[in-house]
């Protein structure tokens, strides 16, 4: 009798693992055929990921995503789905329109979106909802906002110019460029604080995931998050004029300045994240799902999944490449 209850208990653990394993390995083959079957736009962002001071963080999402899920991952049946397919189908149509248009930043999209559909037809939509919000930090590997900038650089130069106003800072403003007794300085691209943006965007992500369960309090702290990057530029920006005003050139930052902001911010983003705990609600209840029942892994709807992508590249293929409009994107 110990013996069959020994061997029951070996096949409980196997057929428990296989439930686990089996759907993840098939999702990370999944994964495979999706970057090889859109190579051209998976290289196209690992080029600016690697190329770019704002986008760095591209190379971290995925990982960062992965361990999200793991840490904090919900006890939810994993059933893989056929309807699911029809998000892989609507996300490899957009992807053909962006190659069709050569708008990279659709493709990436478009990308994205098949690496997040996948998982509702591996795992199943009902896992894929208890995992909503950090799947949906995957489209922070879209390399996007670059044509933020202008409008970056408007909110900079105008609120450092109002607080250089407020101080009793005799100055004036042409545009981007804001005038003092100690010269001109111009509000540049690299100053827009796009990086502080994105920087605040992901972390205050991070921490909202880990720190609340309500969408509403992620919601708002992220937003706060935002809004704190725009003040650190804005800031930033005023300090690096005002104190070479004061002095009359003798403290000149400006060469420093993107250093200096980065020692500004992470201050400012300390104090935001302890002030943080007032918003945080983990001992708040949380719905937990039932013990999920034992099903065995079906393979062909992420099979059918994988003919799918193979179609969209073998589609792109046959487009007529020496006809499609080489048109600038906005974020490269």
């Amino acid at each position: 009798m110990n013996a069959i209850a020994e061997d029951d208990s070996v096949i409980g653990a196997s057929a428990r693992l296989s439930r686990r394993i089996g759907p993840s390995a098939a999702y990370a083959i999944f994964t495979v055929a999706a970057v090889v079957s859109f190579l051209p736009s998976v290289v196209t962002m690992a080029k600016l990921w690697a190329g770019s001071s704002s986008f760095h963080h591209g190379f971290l999402i995925a990982p960062i995503v992965i361990a999200l899920i793991r840490y904090r991952g919900a006890d939810v049946e994993r059933r893989a789905s056929w309807p699911a397919l029809a998000l892989v189908a609507a996300f490899a149509a957009l992807w053909l329109v962006g190659r069709a248009m050569s708008a990279n930043l659709v493709e990436e999209i478009a990308f994205v979106g098949i690496l997040i559909a996948g998982t509702a037809v591996a795992f199943g939509f009902a896992w894929a909802k208890a995992h909503a919000f950090p799947l949906l930090l995957l489209f922070l590997m879209v390399p996007a906002g670059v044509s933020l900038n202008p409008a970056l650089q408007q909110i900079a130069a105008t609120g450092a110019m109002a607080l250089l106003s407020a101080a009793g800072v005799d100055a004036s403003i042409d545009g981007f460029v804001i005038s003092t007794a100690a010269g001109r300085f111009e509000v540049a691209e690299g100053c827009s604080g796009l990086n502080f943006l994105l920087a605040s965007l992901l972390i205050a992500s991070v921490y909202a995931f880990l720190s609340m369960r309500s969408w509403r309090r992620r919601a708002m702290f992220v937003a706060l998050g935002i809004v704190l990057a725009l003040i650190a530029n804005v800031l930033r920006v005023f300090l690096v004029i005002a104190l070479a005003t004061w002095s009359n050139g003798e403290i000149e930052i400006a060469a420093d300045h993107l250093l200096f902001g980065w020692f500004l911010y992470g201050a400012l983003l300390f104090g935001f994240i302890l002030a943080g705990h007032r918003f945080a609600d983990l001992d708040a209840p949380e719905h937990r799902a039932r013990q999920p029942s034992m099903h065995a892994f079906d393979p062909r709807p992420l099979a059918a999944a994988i003919a799918l992508l193979g179609t969209a590249a073998l589609a792109d293929q046959m487009l007529p490449q020496d006809v499609v409009p080489e048109t600038a994107r906005a974020d490269d």
